[in-house]
């Protein structure tokens, strides 16, 4: 047996050993971090270093939420005295739920807000029911009622939301039954959809920041959104189709329907784009959704040699001309003013993987580079670190 220690001190043998096996998991953990695991980590640096931004979490998010619609309705034991409730079902649109429940037999369901008739969902024995038009800032009574007399009385508090009109009253525009739906640049930094009834109660706030433009169809809007503020840029929103929940089902680069009409505010400082239409219709269909369309193809790319470049890229100057950037997702947006009239945007991904973009008379591309993104220009031959303006 080997001793482990000489005269009560620690065998020299045994102090060697674990001095090396130290230093060999020090080297093997070195390596990985730097040889592979942060193999892109010198590209990388705090103006630069981009992440995905909430437009891929919401579109996420909306694949979870449809699942447990599904389910609840599939499989919930619910009946219209014990339904299933989902406010704000998208946690986009606060003033809008779902009810829930299943009938033996198929029947239609006639819906009321705050005894107010509103209308009747289409016959079915599984009610997925759309409610639209909560009243902020208030204890909201729903009620859905069967053909046969059977009726459930619920109960939805809401919270307090921006409800300024600029000083002009929705009832000038607008009569019952419709209500008159407001995008606004409140603040100049966030621009809210909401809408209201034409004795100026507001039931309608989409939270959803950054809409430029809006144009408004039957149960479904079309808006222009951005992940910075694009108002006063020459940044291309993304068009984004959505329902009255909020819920995003097409996404395109094509915004030539979307609109911003007058002014119709005489403050200045707040731009209103107002447009008259009803969340409700006298025949309703139950609630359904369908996958997103993205109709909007990736930009081609040309993968670069790091050998070639690498060394460029880390001794790239930060750009300082003024200029915009900012990310949707998979779409980079950028306005580099007019002093740039050619060049490349420079994308390193976190694997390490860099690619050349042609950024000629264009402002938007679309990436399908997931994850970290680490973002350079390339013009006249020179490469710079994008110091960015991006959200996220």
């Amino acid at each position: 047996m080997k001793k482990v220690k000489i005269n009560g001190k620690i065998n020299p043998i045994i102090l060697v050993s674990v001095f090396f096996v130290f230093v060999i998991a020090i080297a093997f953990i070195a390596y990985y971090y730097v040889g592979i695991g942060g193999k892109s980590s010198k590209y990388f640096s705090k103006y630069n270093n981009v992440i995905d931004n909430n437009l891929n979490s919401l579109l996420t998010q909306q694949l979870d939420v449809d699942y447990n619609i599904k389910d609840n309705s599939e499989y919930g034991n619910y009946t219209i005295d014990n339904p299933y409730i989902l406010v704000n079902p998208y946690g986009i649109s606060p003033l809008t739920a779902l009810v829930i429940f299943n009938t033996d037999n198929d029947t239609s369901v006639g819906v009321s807000i705050n005894g107010e008739y509103k209308t009747t969902v289409e016959s079915s024995k599984k009610h997925i029911i759309p409610v639209y038009g909560l009243f902020a800032d208030s204890s909201n009574i729903v009620t859905v009622a069967l053909e046969d007399g059977r009726y459930k009385d619920i109960e939805i508090k809401t919270s307090t939301y921006n409800n300024s009109t600029g000083g002009f009253s929705v009832s000038d525009y607008v009569t019952s039954p419709y209500e008159y739906f407001m995008l606004g640049n409140l603040d100049n930094k966030d621009s809210y959809l909401r809408g209201f009834d034409n004795n100026n109660n507001l039931l309608y706030f989409l939270n959803f920041d950054y809409l430029s433009k809006i144009s408004v169809y039957k149960n479904r809007f079309a808006v222009g959104y951005n992940s910075v503020y694009s108002k006063n840029t020459k940044l291309n929103d993304l068009r984004l189709e959505m329902d009255l929940f909020g819920r995003i089902y097409s996404i395109s680069d094509n915004t030539n329907d979307l609109k911003s009409s007058a002014n119709l505010s005489n403050n200045d400082n707040i731009d209103y784009y107002g447009y008259s239409a009803s969340l409700y219709n006298d025949s309703t269909s139950n609630y359904a959704f369908s996958d997103v369309v993205d109709n909007v193809s990736y930009t081609n790319k040309t993968e670069l040699n790091e050998n070639q470049v690498g060394s460029d890229l880390i001794k790239a100057d930060v750009y300082n001309n003024p200029f915009t950037i900012a990310l949707n997702g998979e779409y980079i947006t950028f306005d580099f003013k007019d002093y740039v009239k050619e060049a490349n945007l420079i994308v390193v991904s976190d694997a390490g993987n860099i690619y050349s973009y042609s950024i000629n008379n264009s402002n938007i591309i679309k990436s399908d580079i997931k994850g970290k993104k680490s973002l350079y220009l390339l013009v006249n031959g020179k490469y710079y670190t994008l110091l960015t303006t991006l959200k996220d």
